[in-house]
């Protein structure tokens, strides 16, 4: 009898025989590219057990799936004839494979065995919940006896793949999975456990579980850079990173001078995953390191890496080319990020980190991570709570043998004492300083709207034609706008409230503020680190000192001298949105720091600071004495507090990333926007509803989400929503203009930023 696996491809279903096949020769493919790293994070005992562990792991992880229950459901499924069954409960296959290791594990020591069976039947979460249910137990006793026994002979075919054949099953095992894994043991089972994940996932989805690494990729690097005119001297990363390549490292060092570079020498030719807080900044990223490498095998991971993959390949063959064997090629690329198995991988944070909280599976991440090596870029982007749970990631990383580097411009000294003091190994360079001064700002008391700031602004697009104003919210970004328009003045608003086809029309099109920065743009904060952009002066809004160097640091970005003009390039307009409502309450930013930075930026004011003051500042800011009493500071020191006690209790890896984000959001098309493209995504919908195959689904589902956008979900209590079938994003009855974005702000509650 043909025992299967799995019910797909309809025409010619996986057995459970091909499937394990599958496994192995991922196994040999993990153990063959990466085997000696993983060996070196074991003691000299576990080494000795560790592959055979996980070989047989891979073996014995589905042996569970000859329960007729299941062949019945793979059956129906291939509307094939039913076998007969004696006993008809609903146990898990998962849990079943435990029953077929009693004999396979006894020449393991104890502690491992337990790791073994764990791996196996936890390989799923499906009714693990249900262990400790004696009357639950007895059922699985009952299949064990009634259909596992009887059945065995549909093992036949597998059994070479066995040093012991399998004669006999047994349910005793329940106690090996209530026993908990000693502290001693618990890196090997990350590591046994992670890896099956690994194996399994990738063999289901016929995917290498490993591309190989790159080899003397500093030579990559070294011919980047000369292709951007920097010569050999001039390259201050390569040696500092080669020097500090084994070692944790912070380095920190000003917007423009080279940290992305230090940063690929230090990862050398090891696997590798850099970390980013925002989409954009990681798909700008992810297309400079392909440039570097020279090569495709670059991995992009994030909520939209499918759809960035489809855009992408549509915008070269254009988007009636029907013809999807690029487009399938392109997808590949994306699965293989998904699987982790690129040699280097580009990533929003949150697909990393969520690990912290310990999620069903969260080993295939932490397991990966411990023989890679981790960039962690922009870490001052995130909010504090958000950077708790990446030092508390940072700390188990390393503690399994990860290494990472922390490049970034500004970095608050609570977050380096919290790491000096958990990562003995940690080592912290000294802040490098470019040597041209850059930026002479001006406080002044207006608000951004004020009359006379909109005659500065016409002055200043006199003089340079090029001006970029960044205010805190939408709300303010859009009274700027209406009041400029009115002047006839040539502007341009980029803001999170745009639909996915303006937005990246507005950064990276013909006219975008990537390729054309001419006239006035008006944005809010996404331009402090998702857009590599450079004007020659700004009017900025007051906010934290962090966020203020980031955005000085989109002015005379990349000048080779001394800015020597009297006149200010940056303007801090003190009176801005954002900072706290009518009862006083901080809302964007914390009121706090923002006073605190505003009273330690004022001795600067007109004067032309080098980049080291600027840091400096920055350090007074997140140094000063009234400092612990921020509720910026408490944020920080409560969600430490509840990672570190588990008082997160979490089930998914979704559950954990809305976790990480804080905010469930909604994607959502505006009325007006459905409704003068409803016949394409009507069509689209029709498409999602009665096609099979993947490119054909993934393109109809990226023609309806260019025209959607991402809202918290707590700011669609007070609209209207209707869901498009086979999606889950919803019509919101929202006002949408293709120039100024979103409408309807102010009844949408709380600030937009």
């Amino acid at each position: 009898m043909v025992v299967y696996a799995k019910s797909y491809p309809r025409n010619q279903p996986e057995t459970l025989k091909e499937h394990t096949e599958n496994l192995l020769k991922e196994y040999s493919r993990l153990k063959q590219l990466y085997g000696l790293q993983i060996e070196s994070l074991l003691t000299h005992n576990e080494q000795i057990y560790f592959w055979q562990s996980l070989e047989l792991c891979c073996k014995c992880h589905d042996l569970g799936k000859i329960y007729t229950s299941f062949q019945n459901k793979i059956r129906k499924a291939l509307k094939m004839e039913f076998l007969k069954e004696d006993v008809e409960y609903d146990i898990p296959h998962n849990i079943l494979s435990g029953a077929f290791l009693h004999k396979m594990v006894e020449e393991f020591p104890k502690e491992i065995q337990n790791s073994i069976y764990q791996t196996v039947v936890f390989h799923h979460s499906r009714g693990i919940e249900n262990i400790k249910d004696d009357s639950w137990w007895k059922k699985v006793t009952d299949v064990v006896r009634l259909d596992l026994i009887p059945n065995l002979n549909r093992l036949d075919d597998l059994q070479l793949n066995f040093f012991k054949k399998i004669d006999s099953v047994k349910s005793n095992f329940r106690v090996k999975l209530l026993t908990k894994i000693n502290k001693e043991n618990e890196k090997f089972y990350i590591l046994l456990k992670g890896c099956l994940h690994r194996i399994d996932h990738s063999a289901s989805a016929h995917l290498e579980v490993e591309a190989a690494p790159f080899k003397d990729s500093h030579i990559s690097i070294d011919d980047y850079l000369s292709s951007k005119s920097i010569k050999s001297s001039d390259i201050w990363q390569k040696h500092l990173a080669i020097n500090n390549s084994q070692k944790n490292i912070i380095l920190q060092a000003n917007t423009g001078s080279g940290k992305t570079e230090f940063a690929l020498y230090w990862i050398g030719d090891s696997k590798a995953f850099y970390t980013l807080p925002v989409r954009t900044s990681v798909n700008a990223m992810y297309e400079r390191l392909k440039e570097t490498y020279q090569s495709k095998n670059i991995g992009l991971l994030h909520s939209d890496n499918y759809f960035y993959a489809t855009e992408e390949y549509f915008s070269i063959v254009g988007i009636k080319d029907q013809d999807f064997e690029g487009l399938h090629q392109s997808l590949l690329q994306m699965d293989l990020a998904r699987q982790l198995s690129m040699p280097i991988t580009v990533t929003t944070a949150d697909q990393i980190f969520t690990a912290v909280f310990k999620y069903r599976g969260y080993e295939k991440i932490y397991a990966t991570l411990s023989y890679s090596s981790l960039i962690v870029d922009e870490i001052q982007s995130y909010d504090p709570d958000m950077v708790a749970i990446i030092l508390k990631g940072l700390e188990d990383i390393t503690k399994l043998g990860g290494k990472f580097c922390l490049i970034t411009a500004t970095l608050p000294n609570i977050y380096i004492d919290y790491l000096k003091e958990n990562i003995p190994s940690l080592e912290i360079l000294p802040p490098r300083f470019g040597k041209y001064k850059r930026h002479r700002i001006e406080l002044l008391n207006n608000g951004v709207t004020d009359l006379e700031i909109i005659n500065l602004i016409k002055k200043l697009h006199q003089k340079y034609n090029k001006v970029l104003i960044i205010v805190n919210t939408i709300k303010k970004s859009q009274e700027l706008y209406d009041i400029l328009y009115k002047q006839k003045l040539p502007i341009s608003l980029l803001h999170s409230g745009f639909i996915f086809k303006d937005r990246r029309e507005l950064e990276s099109g013909n006219k975008g503020i990537l390729k054309n920065q001419n006239g006035i743009w008006i944005t809010t904060q996404l331009a402090e680190v998702s857009l590599d952009i450079d004007f020659p002066v700004m009017i900025t809004e007051l906010s934290t000192i962090d966020s203020q160097v980031q955005r000085w640091g989109r002015v005379c970005r990349h000048m080779k001298e001394d800015y020597n003009v009297d006149e200010p390039n940056i303007y801090i307009c003190c009176d801005a949105s954002g900072i706290e409502d009518k009862s006083g309450r901080s809302l964007v930013y914390d009121k706090d720091i923002v006073r605190l930075s505003k009273e330690t930026i004022k001795p600067y004011n007109s004067i032309l600071l080098t980049q080291e003051e600027e840091y400096r500042i920055i350090q007074k800011v997140f140094g000063h004495s009234t400092f612990k009493a921020t509720s910026y500071y408490r944020k920080f020191n409560n969600s430490l507090n509840l990672i570190k006690n588990l008082n997160y209790t979490v089930e998914t890896k979704k559950e954990a990333q809305s976790l990480f984000r804080k905010i469930a959001s909604v994607n959502v098309i505006p009325l007006p926007v459905y409704q003068i493209n409803f016949d394409q995504i009507n069509n689209a919908v029709k498409i999602l509803s009665e096609s099979g195959i993947k490119e054909e689904r993934l393109k109809a589902l990226y023609d309806i989400k260019k025209f959607s956008l991402s809202l918290p979900s707590y700011k669609t209590k007070n609209i209207t929503l209707k869901t498009i079938p086979n999606t889950d994003i919803r019509i919101a009855c929202i006002d949408y203009d293709s120039h100024k974005g979103i409408g309807n702000i102010e009844n949408l509650g709380g600030v937009f930023i």
